[in-house]
């Protein structure tokens, strides 16, 4: 009933590194104009969902990742 806002961090409890709101039943994308680089490599990215009533919600992230060598 409620958009959620997504936050995304390069490390467990690490800085935020940008956030996403998805409207109520809607999707939402999030494109950087060149790859976002992950600061603390090694790292997983985690996702925290966060909003006034998160409770019963589900949220799917699908991502595209790159490794450069």
């Amino acid at each position: 009933d409620a958009a959620v806002d997504i936050d995304f961090r390069a490390v467990t409890a690490g800085s935020i590194e940008f956030s996403v709101t998805v409207p109520a039943d809607a999707t939402a994308g999030f494109i950087p104009a060149i790859p976002w680089p992950q600061v603390n490599t090694g790292n997983n990215w985690t996702m925290d969902v966060s909003g006034s009533d998160v409770s019963n919600t589900t949220v799917n992230v699908a991502a595209l990742f790159i490794r450069n060598v």
